[in-house]
């Protein structure tokens, strides 16, 4: 027989004494074990074969109620050093259930962002960071799966069951109640020196999180990225709870921003002390935002916090951080103030809300100009590229020049799929 259970049920025990919640880091040992997080899926070999299974072993494992899942990020052992593999997967690793760098005892195969190139070491830093200013939602998150069962990385067909497309990206998954993630776990192609990887989108309005194109829904196409962007899509009227504290306490934070994507939508924010079980006699706060488009007017609204409040920080500041409007009249609690993409929300135990009239929403920009940085990006003789372009020179409107790509034989295929996703609606 194998003691794992038993042994995980006691270490879970013991780790629970004095008032604490119980937390263990285990291997798998069976259906059921998932009351025990956290599972570790196993010493992973460094290839990008292993990167490949990861998302989609993850997503499945929900389907038997395992949501918190740890992997070896970058890769345990064996395999190779190579910094581009290494970037996308602790990209992953920060849209994942648990974000842990793990190494070896080969002090050449190293994980400290600091010893790889310092293009990698730069996006690290970034991703990283934000995966820590994450935690707010990461936490709220947390508490919907311990209250109603539901994984914070899902198949796409949970949500979206009786859709065709979402069966169809066993990668992609929703992180959370807000996010749509669709990974790239496969090495550039030299063509176009892009990552890329294949996204399906539920019906509705989508605007990607790093790159701030706007996305129609319904659909499924190729997306490309350079190594410093990760496809992660904010549903329409999503908001997002980010810590805007420095330093790397993990408590609830006291500079709280909220990313605001324009639709209707509303989020809770949940918060308790982190450490105790307090919160199962009503030591919590909840405090709810709502977000209502309707014409030409967004409007954003702050609920008062309900619940215990004296989990909240004393004088905390709240942002609200406008990600895809760059323009309109701003009004809080009815009192005009300049337009700025961040607005500081005024300190008060009341319901507060700000209208953004006649807002200005991002676009997608100039199509054709777009079209022309991905074609040029072609690693390719001057003169081949020279002689491509020329049937598309005279075309004036986007519908033309998007022909014209896709009718151009001397593009490779990948070339023109990635000319393809700019014009998307």
């Amino acid at each position: 027989l194998d003691p794992l259970w038993s042994l995980n049920h006691y270490h879970f025990l013991d780790s629970a004494r004095e008032n604490k919640r119980g937390i263990i880091l285990s291997r798998y040992s069976g259906l059921g074990s998932h009351r025990y997080p956290l599972g570790f899926s196993g010493d992973t070999f460094t290839r990008w074969s292993a990167l490949r299974f990861q998302p989609e072993f993850t997503n499945k494992a929900a389907n038997v109620g395992y949501g918190w899942w740890s992997h070896d990020i970058g890769g345990h052992m064996m395999g190779f050093t190579d910094d581009e593999m290494y970037v996308r997967w602790c990209q992953y690793g920060v849209f994942s259930p648990i974000n842990r760098l793990h190494s070896s005892t080969n002090e050449l195969q190293a994980k400290e962002p600091w010893k790889h190139s310092e293009q990698a070491r730069k996006i690290l830093s970034d991703f990283l960071r934000l995966r820590h200013a994450l935690i707010p939602y990461l936490y709220t998150e947390n508490y919907r799966a311990h209250t109603t069962g539901r994984a914070l990385c899902e198949p796409m067909y949970y949500d979206y069951g009786k859709k065709k497309g979402a069966y169809q990206v066993p990668n992609e998954y929703t992180f959370g109640t807000q996010l749509i993630v669709s990974p790239i776990v496969r090495k550039h192609d030299k063509r176009i020196n892009m990552g890329w990887t294949d996204v399906w989108l539920p019906d509705g309005q989508y605007t990607d999180i790093f790159t701030g194109r706007r996305y129609e829904g319904g659909r499924k196409f190729r997306a490309f990225r350079d190594m410093e962007f990760y496809p992660v899509f904010a549903k329409a009227g999503a908001i997002l709870p980010l810590s805007g504290d420095e330093g790397n306490d993990c408590g609830n934070p006291k500079n709280l921003k909220l990313w605001l994507f324009r639709g209707n939508g509303e989020y809770t924010l949940y918060e308790d002390d982190g450490i105790s079980n307090d919160y199962k006699n009503g030591k919590f706060a909840n405090s709810r935002f709502a977000v209502k488009e309707t014409g030409g007017v967004l409007t954003f609204t702050a609920y008062p916090a309900e619940g215990d409040t004296s989990v909240i920080p004393e004088g905390r500041k709240i942002t609200l951080c406008l990600r895809d409007v760059i323009g309109g009249k701003v009004f809080v609690n009815g009192k005009q103030v300049p337009f700025s993409t961040e607005i500081v929300l005024p300190a008060s135990q009341e319901e507060t809300v700000v209208s953004i009239e006649d807002f200005v929403p991002t676009t997608n920009g100039d199509l054709i100009e777009n079209a022309k940085v991905v074609l040029s990006r072609w690693q390719k003789s001057n003169h081949t590229k020279l002689l491509s372009y020329l049937p598309l020179k005279n075309k004036k409107t986007p519908e033309e020049y998007f022909k014209a790509v896709q009718r151009q034989i001397m593009f490779p295929k990948i070339l023109r799929d990635a000319v393809k996703e700019v014009f998307l609606p």
